[in-house]
């Protein structure tokens, strides 16, 4: 998670050149959008393969940092954990109401890819905020 961010700012801050650009891959469907005519199956295309592999390297990090087992984790851990990732859902859902009746346009497209985030950074923030507070308030230290 860490590394895709750092690769990704690198990009943004130095202007480095795209190594991703061009890259000829498999896709199963293909279209300008939902809505176009121009549609295209099982072809090889030319793809910015850039934000597809930050995409998945963070996705995957936050997954395994999300629920990776604590050095001891027991039953209240897994309990908070569930209860977060419970919340994060909800937070998501929150979001994605209030953009259906606040926000139109392409910024509505963009708010829901960015959405895609959202469940897995929340789960760890409040994760980590639950068991914080769990320690900092029951001397919990197992």
């Amino acid at each position: 998670m860490c590394l895709a961010f750092a690769v990704w700012l690198a990009y943004q801050l130095f202007n480095l050149p795209p190594v991703f650009e061009k890259m000829r891959i498999f896709a199963i469907y293909n279209s300008g959008g939902f809505f176009d005519n121009h549609r295209e199956y099982f072809k090889i295309i030319t793809h910015d393969m850039g934000y597809t592999l930050f995409n998945l390297v963070f996705i995957a990090g936050t997954l395994m940092f999300g629920f990776s087992r604590l050095k001891t984790e027991d039953e209240y851990i897994t309990k908070v954990r569930l209860e977060s990732l419970v919340w994060a859902v909800y937070a998501n859902f929150i979001v994605i109401f209030i953009a259906n009746v606040a926000i139109y346009g392409e910024a509505f497209g963009d708010l829901v890819l960015l959405n895609l985030y959202t469940v897995p950074v929340l789960l760890i923030a409040r994760f980590n905020y639950a068991l914080f507070r769990l320690k900092k308030n029951s001397g919990y230290d197992k």
